[in-house]
């Protein structure tokens, strides 16, 4: 049983090309992390699978259906912190449009095919530009051509630059909710006319805003509006979870969910003493989480940190969740199997905090795509990939399914641990 995932062939490509660089634009070849892909399809042909919906649990069920209590929740974004972002000392090399499998005369078709605006078509056909060689075209285009490209006409191009894995920047963009352009880009430092670019320049493709043209602005931006850049880049949505309980709040329903027999002996006081508190209380809901998955919540792997083979990845984090000390046998998805047989079972959906929740792509070799953790609601415990710019974060589950689009709707099962944590 191997880890093979779109994450780990881009950082071979990268390592190949001989940029593999702390920098805050290693993050246009990884955007927000695709999860390491799993071929696991001896788990899957047992397992209970459901199709995953965008839509999530309805946050406005009744009460009786919310055996976690009253969330309090606030959105909020994170960003990475000072020391991942280490300035290369390299000169940029230029834009580069890789087409192989293409000759000339069958570029020339394709772009035609694209219909551009017949000013844009005349600059796009300039060989001028072109390197060709066998079965392969390069265009290095203009930085004028790159701005200008249209929204239909960049969204076209890109998805079939996507598909050649030397063009990193097209495959791996940076997403984020369709409707979420003012809070990335929040307080950012940015000019009114940059942003106003970098507007012009988005897509959105796959209910994701996606922004694949850092290359362009590294290199004609100011090196204060780059630094700037980013940082906003690099912002990561999340929640501020907290739990609210009301003055004389029956506090066992609280504990038979957040609780467990061997934590339930600390958490049953505190619990009394917030519903005893005039008007109530609110704690923060990592209070309940295991001391591991509480101590890695809102924070990045160290960027020079080599004490394990590979970085941690959704699922090392997810098996992990109720542990104190990390188990690094978690790296290795066999282990993973053996420990789902005899320390789980499946159940028919997640709805009990800790539950894990594996997301495949069905096939006759199904293939695990991300693995998370049930917290409430539908609010997930999560990291989306295994690069070190990643964090643990809780998401809503239909933003955590923007960064994992696939062309097979994804199945979803869950797991419940036989031992409470």
């Amino acid at each position: 049983m191997k880890l093979k995932g779109r994450a780990a062939q881009s950082r071979t490509a990268r390592k190949s090309s001989g940029r593999w660089r702390l920098s805050p634009w290693n993050g246009v070849f990884l955007a927000l992390g695709i999860g390491v892909a799993v071929l696991w399809n001896s788990l899957a042909n047992r397992q209970k699978i459901r199709p995953v919906s965008p839509s999530g649990p309805s946050a406005a069920a009744v009460t009786a259906e919310q055996p976690w209590g009253k969330l309090e929740v606030t959105p909020i974004v994170i960003e990475r912190p000072e020391e991942y972002f280490h300035e290369d000392k390299i000169v940029l090399p230029p834009v580069r449009w890789h087409f192989s499998g293409f000759n000339a005369a069958q570029l020339e078709e394709f772009i035609r095919a694209l219909n551009p605006p017949p000013e844009l078509l005349a600059r796009l056909l300039d060989t001028n530009h072109w390197q060709v060689g066998g079965q392969t075209v390069v265009i290095q285009p203009p930085l004028e051509l790159v701005r200008d490209l249209t929204p239909e006409l960049r969204m076209r191009l890109y998805a079939e630059l996507a598909r050649h894995p030397e063009n990193l920047t097209q495959r791996y963009p940076f997403v984020y909710r369709p409707d979420g352009f003012d809070e990335w880009f929040s307080r950012s430092g940015l000019s009114a006319e940059t942003l106003a670019a970098i507007r012009r320049m988005m897509c959105v493709q796959n209910n994701r805003l996606c922004f694949y043209d850092a290359h362009y602005f590294r290199l004609t931006l100011p090196t204060n509006e780059v630094n700037a850049l980013a940082r906003a880049l690099s912002r990561v949505p999340t929640l501020l979870v907290t739990l609210r309980v009301p003055e004389r709040a029956e506090v066992g329903p609280l504990l038979d969910y957040w609780g467990s027999p061997r934590r339930n002996r600390n958490l049953k006081p505190l619990l009394e003493s917030m519903a005893r508190a005039p008007g109530g209380a609110s704690i923060n809901v990592s209070y309940f989480f295991p001391p591991l998955a509480q101590s890695l919540l809102y924070t990045y792997p160290h960027p020079t940190n080599r004490f394990m083979v590979r970085a941690p990845d959704c699922f090392w984090t997810s098996m992990n969740f109720g542990r104190e000390t990390p188990d690094h046998r978690f790296l290795d998805s066999q282990y993973i199997q053996a420990c789902l047989a005899t320390e789980y079972e499946r159940v028919d959906k997640p709805s009990r905090f800790g539950d894990v929740i594996l997301l495949f792509e069905p096939g006759p070799v199904s293939r695990a795509v991300h693995m998370c953790v049930y917290i409430a609601d539908d609010i997930v415990f999560t990291k989306n990939g295994a690069d070190v710019y990643q964090p643990w974060v809780l998401m809503r589950l239909p933003d955590m399914l923007l960064h994992y689009p696939s062309e097979t709707p994804l199945q979803m099962t869950a797991y419940r641990r036989l031992q409470p944590y």
